[in-house]
């Protein structure tokens, strides 16, 4: 609103005007895009899962992964003065994976990956069901006897 305000002031320059609605536009675009249906889901069958968001999908094998895990993240500012910490689901690749980071990596980012969002369950809840999926995915390959 007030970025058109500025542009219809009448002033000699428009361009700060132009920038605030440009940029809030977008934003209201984006966010738009993400709440519509079907726009971002998370699938898990017996092969792995996909990640659905903004459209896109990524899609990962369950040999793939060593681990599901709720990691914390630093936050810059939540309030005025207050340093806290965002949580995510997050995964490690196995060690042979090529996507797999070394151990410095990890530790200072938390996983090699992670989940952009929980999907309406709680983070505990999602890492859970996420490694008892894992597990069933191991069991049924140790059985038929196939390795990664």
């Amino acid at each position: 609103m007030a970025g058109i305000l500025v542009a219809s002031d009448g002033g000699d320059d428009l361009w700060p005007g132009i920038s605030c609605v440009a940029f809030f536009g977008l934003g209201c675009v984006i966010f738009t895009i993400q709440m519509m249906p079907g726009g971002s889901f998370l699938q898990l069958d017996r092969t792995g899962f996909t990640i659905h968001a903004m459209f896109q999908e990524r899609s990962y094998e369950w040999a793939e992964i060593d681990s599901f895990f709720v990691g914390k993240y630093p936050t810059i500012v939540k309030m005025i003065s207050w340093i806290g910490f965002s949580k995510w689901v997050s995964w490690n690749f196995v060690p042979s994976h090529p996507k797999a980071k070394g151990s410095m990596y990890r530790t200072i980012n938390r996983g090699d990956a992670r989940l952009p969002d929980t999907y309406g369950k709680k983070h505990e809840e999602l890492a859970a069901l996420m490694n008892a999926w894992l597990s069933a995915s191991r069991d049924a390959r140790s059985a038929s006897g196939s390795r990664f």
